[in-house]
């Protein structure tokens, strides 16, 4: 099932930076085993590899826990990628703690994105993505 394949997933990334594929750097390995199955990836693989984490945490494993942050970080980011520009937009605003920086994000993008990796946006689509993330908050019974 879904599980299996997560677990799959998760053993085979590992397993490429971790000297399978002498040829690539980890990141490089981890890049490639996600764009390989960024399609199959859903909130359950980000909870499974949320508890490999803890696993390797509680055991003490450094080097695992250091690879599996980066092959979470990289998951987020090729899914976020893949969103339409004003869900990036949002992203990226809630993930920046200074004030500054997301007034700085938000201008970048309604003046049309000046070559940066902020994608154009308008200020009604930012507005409109925003409520319709707070609609389906409402919607859930338990708020993660």
């Amino acid at each position: 099932g879904n599980c299996g394949e997560r677990k799959m997933f998760v053993e085979e990334a590992a397993a490429s930076v971790m000297g399978e594929e002498p040829e690539l750097t980890q990141s490089e390995a981890l890049r490639q085993a996600i764009q390989k199955r960024l399609n199959d990836l859903d909130g359950g693989f980000l909870a499974a590899l949320a508890a490999y984490m803890r696993a390797a945490e509680a055991r003490g494993d450094s080097n695992l826990m250091q690879i599996l942050t980066f092959l979470r970080e990289e998951v987020i980011a090729a899914l976020t990628s893949k969103l339409p520009a004003p869900m990036q937009i949002v992203d990226l605003v809630a993930r920046e703690p200074s004030l500054e920086q997301r007034n700085n994000i938000l201008a970048t993008a309604v003046g049309g994105g000046n070559g940066t990796d902020i994608p154009s946006c308008s200020p009604d689509e930012i507005a409109l993505a925003v409520g319709g993330l707070i609609d389906d908050m409402e919607r859930m019974e338990e708020v993660p």
